[in-house]
């Protein structure tokens, strides 16, 4: 059963009947192993307790083919792993275009009606998070979640002096890395499939996270094609602007450009609506949300951002008492050499200790990639996964 509660409310699923919409990613939280053995009344307290409250706050739309809907496929995910393998029943909500300045309100709200998870899967907006984190730190009961890609800025407010960057072992953050490495991967796609030598970038809005993910994707567009112009590099300054998304993608055609990335959601599908309409080419590249299932004709792939996998691994660390392995630290999420094409069907969480390592490469269109481009790819893969390699890093 479902009830909706006003758009900015939010949506409260029972355990029972969810249907998982789409395929799940393989891959577990964190690289690090985990915790020490639990003692016998620990076991007992784990055994016992066979419910638990969750709740997922987000900024964006549920339905919007990007951040909101691919969270709202890993939260039902989450919920169906483990109710058919622990028999444990999640108690779920899920509030959607939330205001990121009133994160820490809508915590609180959840925090007060007893919710043992309070998620929140973006980066950017942590000081809120921390804030009302820090006011809930007494209570071992409330455990809360956040991504971050930097500590000062999307943890803390710019500027904290570096002995205060302590995250509250309430607070467990996720540095999202596996995903810009990704993105760097289609770039090298998006260079290699270009006959004009233009490939253009279309982001949301701007901070740390999404600045890198985007530098990314430049950086691999010339790995593979060092004489690539990566000029037209935009900004909308909005997750939901479908027009404008539209219309930057028909602008940078004009230009020349006949690949086209995004970092985005609202504007990514205004995007991609432009590209089917046109060609392709342009060829378009999508983020977060497999946007190849509503525009097959012009999406070359997708940079999925799957967070079952870190749903899992927080509510898995509550009911077994382990939470201090993933509290009070920020920690990056790897990679392991999974094929997305599979992880996102087979959807087992435990099948691996790190995430598996993207682009979702659209099959209709994988012919446009030339088969070297593919097998450098490939030898690059290895090369992040064997620490030989390191995608660099810019937030800004």
């Amino acid at each position: 059963m479902s009830e909706k509660v006003t758009r900015r409310g939010y949506v409260k699923y029972a355990a029972a009947g969810v249907v998982v919409v789409a395929g799940a990613a393989a891959g577990a939280y964190y690289a690090t192993k985990p915790g020490p053995t639990p003692t016998t009344s620990e076991i007992e307290t784990t055994e016992a307790k066979t419910s638990l409250k969750m709740a997922m706050i987000l900024e964006v739309p549920e339905n919007d083919m990007g951040w909101g809907e691919i969270n709202k496929m890993a939260c039902e995910h989450t919920v169906k792993w483990f109710k058919e393998n622990r028999d444990v029943d999640i108690d779920l909500s899920m509030s959607f275009l939330i205001p990121p300045p009133e994160f820490d309100k809508q915590g609180r709200v959840y925090a007060d009606q007893g919710y043992d998870l309070i998620f929140y899967p973006c980066d950017g907006h942590g000081p809120e998070v921390t804030r009302v984190a820090n006011e809930f730190k007494d209570n071992p009961d409330i455990h809360w979640h956040v991504a971050a890609t930097v500590l000062d800025g999307d943890i803390f407010p710019k500027g904290t002096p570096v002995e205060e960057l302590v995250i509250p072992s309430n607070l467990a953050v996720t540095d999202y890395i596996a995903f810009t490495n990704t993105y760097y991967l289609m770039g090298m796609i998006a260079g290699a499939v270009t006959k004009t030598n233009k490939v253009g970038f279309i982001g949301g809005e701007e901070y740390p996270s999404i600045h890198r993910r985007m530098r990314a994707m430049q950086k691999g567009v010339l790995r593979s094609n060092p004489s690539c112009d990566v000029s037209q590099y935009v900004w909308v300054g909005s997750w939901v602007d479908v027009g404008k998304g539209k219309e930057l993608a028909e602008a940078m055609h004009e230009y020349g450009c006949d690949v086209i990335m995004s970092y985005a959601d609202g504007p990514a599908v205004g995007a991609a609506t432009y590209c089917t309409e046109a060609g392709p080419p342009p060829y378009f590249m999508g983020a977060m949300f497999p946007l190849q299932t509503k525009f097959p004709t012009s999406i070359l792939c997708d940079g999925v951002e799957y967070t079952a996998a870190v749903m899992c691994k927080c509510v898995d660390s509550i009911l077994n008492n382990t939470w201090s392995d993933v509290g009070g630290k920020w920690s990056k999420l790897g990679y392991s050499k999974v094929d997305p094409a599979v992880a996102y069907v087979v959807g087992d969480y435990e099948t691996s200790d790190v995430m598996p390592m993207g682009p979702l490469i659209n099959a209709q269109l994988k012919s446009v990639i030339p088969s070297d481009a593919l097998a450098l790819i490939d030898q690059v893969k290895g090369d992040i996964a064997a620490g030989t390699f390191k995608v660099p890093e810019i937030s800004e």
